[in-house]
């Protein structure tokens, strides 16, 4: 039994339907009834009827209900509690999407505290869903994403609905990631119809099977893929960086570290038609400040934006505060 399965009870209650609570919870509702036939099966007992006109509890499931509400509030109540010493925190956890600027900055970070090895920072790569839930669960202090116009209400949605604040970095538009040697490296700016003949390289850490139905909401799902030759998914970022440096191949990105560009021979040619824009936006618990470590890391990251990024990034905000 999990607090996760604890919450699912209560939100099926609440809506009286299986399908209306996945879409709250925002996980597939296969996954959900999953999680409720697991838990039913491991208590012995059957917590939901279900028909055609909805769900009730039985009289099984409005005692489970009882304990799951009491449960569900101390978790909740624990959660707001800021056990952490600023002054003396030894370790920064940051849940992000892919980015070469965050790479780098988590590089500059770790490289600031050599010598003190009570320092421990840790960075993992994931979807966008996959870090809203990695935060929410108290995994990482810090949780970095990308969002695009096409399902940005969409994650704000899903981070407000947890209880979590969003905070907008800068804003950026789509970019095309080719090889330096190739002919269309030289335009100022890109159509969709330039990379008819193309490759497309699409570069995505590994998803967690609960996230498995929300994976496909990227930005780029507004694009026309059907232009391209052929497409290959890879999670591996040297495969990608290789793939489109060595063959006729490119990559959609926000934006790219200029050090990155030149270690694997990379150029970065914005995409004209259609323009796709994009913001960088950092997510935590709404009740918790940022730890001394968190403002320094993000003091890093946004001087890296700045100072090695492409001349498509607006600043919402003084990059330098």
């Amino acid at each position: 039994m999990t607090i996760q399965q604890l919450i699912y009870v209560i939100e099926i209650e609440k809506n009286r339907s299986f399908n209306q609570a996945a879409q709250i919870l925002y996980i597939s509702q296969p996954t959900l009834s999953k999680a409720v036939n697991s838990l039913e099966d491991e208590l012995g007992i059957t917590i939901f009827i279900r028909s055609h006109k909805g769900v009730k509890l039985t009289s099984e499931g409005r005692r489970f209900l009882t304990y799951a509400n009491s449960i569900v509030h101390q978790f909740r109540e624990i959660k707001k509690i800021n056990f952490v010493d600023e002054k003396n925190q030894t370790s920064l956890k940051i849940a992000t999407i892919h980015s070469t600027f965050i790479s780098e900055a988590f590089v500059k970070l770790c490289k600031l505290h050599p010598d003190e090895p009570v320092k421990h920072f840790s960075m993992n790569n994931m979807s966008t869903p996959e870090v809203i839930q990695n935060v929410d669960a108290g995994k990482s202090e810090l949780g970095i994403i990308w969002l695009g116009n096409d399902h940005k209400e969409f994650w704000l949605n899903a981070i407000h609905s947890k209880g979590m604040e969003y905070q907008r970095i800068c804003t950026t538009n789509l970019s095309v990631l080719l090889s330096k040697d190739d002919p269309l490296a030289q335009k100022d700016a890109l159509i969709l119809d330039d990379l008819r003949n193309y490759t497309y390289i699409h570069f995505h850490p590994a998803v967690e099977e609960e996230s498995e139905s929300l994976k496909y909401l990227d930005e780029f799902s507004l694009l026309n893929r059907s232009i391209y030759s052929k497409a290959i998914i890879t999670t591996d970022r040297d495969a990608a960086y290789q793939l489109i440096s060595d063959t006729k191949a490119f990559i959609f990105a926000y934006n790219h570290h200029k050090s990155y560009a030149r270690a694997y021979n990379i150029a970065c040619v914005p995409l004209f038609s259609p323009t796709v824009e994009a913001e960088i936006g950092l997510i935590k618990k709404s009740h918790r400040a940022f730890s001394s470590l968190a403002k320094l890391f993000l003091s890093i990251l946004r001087k890296e934006l700045k100072n090695q990024g492409q001349d498509n990034i607006r600043w919402l905000s003084d990059p330098d505060a």
